[in-house]
């Protein structure tokens, strides 16, 4: 049939032509959104690190400078929060990757 793709033919790359992923990555670098996204995932990982009877009862809501906040429940909580703080992040900057998380602050 003519005027068809035929899909067992592949056409070979281009030198100079380049992976969307890579132009991607350059373009939100270059529009400075990058560590907003890095931000980003930290909340959005919260869960994950410290478990379901901790998320149960906490909120990451930002991250700004290095400093996470967190939003307790009750003061029992945050003072628990607080000894546990150390091991938390740990486990958080593990998991990213990088230490993008310099403190926590529990409120």
């Amino acid at each position: 049939m003519e005027g068809f793709l035929k899909w067992e033919d592949e056409t070979p790359r281009l030198e100079n032509e380049q992976l969307l992923g890579g132009t991607l990555r350059r373009l939100i670098d270059y529009l400075g959104v990058g560590e907003r996204l890095a931000d980003q995932r930290v909340v959005e990982i919260w869960p994950e690190i410290v478990g379901e009877k901790i998320a149960a009862v906490t909120r990451a809501r930002s991250i700004k400078f290095g400093v996470l906040t967190v939003e307790v429940v009750n003061p029992s909580w945050r003072q628990e929060l607080s000894y546990m703080a150390p091991d938390i992040l740990a486990k958080l900057n593990r998991t990213i990757g990088h230490s993008l998380v310099k403190k926590l602050k529990f409120c």
